[in-house]
Order: structure tokens, then sequence, then C-alpha cells
């Protein structure tokens, strides 16, 4: 194997990782997005009793 191959396999990992990280941190950021605005409605209708948050 030769330093060129070995360097393009790491080369290939490395943006295989950095896109499989990228997609896994936009899911986090969207659960947490989610979790936010739910935690929002819970204080809303705590706030105001009767109120149904969409």
């Amino acid at each position: 194997m030769t330093g060129q191959t070995a360097a393009e396999i790491i080369v290939s990992r490395a943006n295989a990782t950095r896109s499989h990280m990228a997609l896994f941190s936009k899911k986090l950021s969207l659960f947490f997005n989610t979790l936010t605005h739910l935690n929002a409605c819970y204080t809303v209708a705590e706030n105001f009793k009767g109120r149904v948050c969409v």
C-alpha cells in the first residue's frame, strides 16, 4: 500500500465522518428546537389555562 493510497483512505473516511456528524448535529438541533417549542407551549399552557399551543 502506497502512502498516497493511505492518505486518500484517511481523507475519504474523514469526509464521511464529517458529513455524518453534520447530519447528526442537524438532527440534534431539530430535537432541541422541538423540545424548546414544547417547553414554551407547556409554559404558556401553565400561564394561560385553557389556551392550546399548536
